[in-house]
């Protein structure tokens, strides 16, 4: 792809975010909260998520991910109140859970999201915790901000959206606006003075086959685990007013299989770094909009790798008729050269 194909992109999602974000309601609640498990180490905790609503993520106001739908949360005229009064409801939801992973709908230390006094109160808040996980794009890990993260009674996890090892992945299917050296850059930062990493890898992206995305996913598992704690492969989710959804509504792309979820974990698990944690916890698992099979096998399938998590391995998986059909497409595809949803016309 050429670079003014690139920049027509940009410009393309820019507009999308300006037309959508005038659509919001303004508001000062968390944009989400749940709890549930976290796996590292070879241990399940007990963990607490948490969304901030912010002003929202300063690459999206520029461009965007073409899978990120994440704007549409943000609130551009949220203030100081706002965010405050978010803190107090995350003191009084939280019930001391080991992992606390706190998220905004851009990065977590950028100064134009979250300042510094009120990041400093939203740490306050869980300084009993065993873990704290907080996710940022490369440009903001600098040594300003690894000071702050030294200081904490935590121990810190700073999790990167490095979604591919490939550059013209990150460039053309996801518009990601950083390059393999930002994330060289940060990883070799946070390693020297010890802050846990964990790193985002994106089961396919569009533009990619099904086979193109499961060694593309694998390659990037691989890079990723010489330099985390943590690797957590997200499949593809179809989030709202996002390029994959404007493709995935025209039959023009098809969430990841499950099977080819499965199949990068297994074959990555054997060859990257024993000593991080491979996980995956995918969202819409099993819907149209998520990594999803037939809909005859997708519960078994998840229960397999909700296993995998807790202890890197897969049961003995029952063999569906599906299976047959994904390994067919596998090889077919690649007569298409993109991510249309081949099933759709067979």
């Amino acid at each position: 792809m050429q670079a003014s194909r690139s920049d027509d992109l940009g410009k393309a999602l820019s507009a999308k975010v300006q037309d959508l974000r005038g659509k919001q309601r303004p508001g000062t609640g968390l944009s989400a909260l749940w709890t549930g498990e976290d796996h590292m180490g070879g241990r399940t905790y007990s963990s607490f998520t948490a969304v901030l609503k912010t002003k929202g993520c300063s690459w999206a106001k520029e461009a965007g991910c073409t899978m990120c739908g994440y704007y549409i949360d943000s609130n551009p005229r949220i203030g100081e109140k706002g965010i405050k009064g978010q803190i107090e409801n995350l003191a009084e939801q939280y019930q001391g859970q080991e992992v606390v992973k706190l998220y905004t709908s851009g990065s977590f230390l950028d100064e134009n999201e979250l300042a510094p006094e009120l990041r400093k109160e939203i740490f306050s808040v869980f300084q009993d915790a065993k873990y704290l996980v907080i996710e940022s794009r490369p440009e903001f890990i600098k040594t300003s901000t690894i000071k702050t993260l030294n200081k904490l009674p935590n121990k810190v996890q700073v999790a990167l959206g490095l979604e591919s090892y490939d550059q013209r992945v990150l460039d053309h299917c996801i518009n990601k606006g950083t390059k393999i050296k930002d994330y060289e850059r940060a990883w070799a930062m946070l390693e020297k003075h010890e802050i846990g990493i964990r790193n985002y890898v994106l089961l396919k992206p569009i533009f990619l086959t099904e086979k193109e995305a499961l060694l593309d996913s694998i390659r990037t598992i691989i890079a990723a685990s010489q330099h985390s704690d943590v690797v957590s492969v997200n499949p593809m989710n179809v989030q709202r007013g996002t390029l994959v959804e404007h493709l995935w509504k025209r039959n023009g792309y098809r969430p990841p299989w499950l099977w080819t979820l499965v199949e990068a974990l297994r074959r990555a698990r054997v060859n990257m770094s024993i000593d991080c944690t491979l996980v995956s916890i995918p969202s819409g698992a099993g819907s149209r909009r998520g990594v999803h099979n037939c809909g005859e096998c997708d519960k078994d399938v998840m229960k397999a790798i909700e296993k995998f998590n807790r202890d890197q391995s897969f049961p003995e998986l029952r063999g569906c008729s599906c299976q047959e059909l994904w390994a067919e497409i596998m090889e077919d595809e690649a007569f298409f050269l993109n991510s249309l949803s081949v099933e759709k016309f067979i």
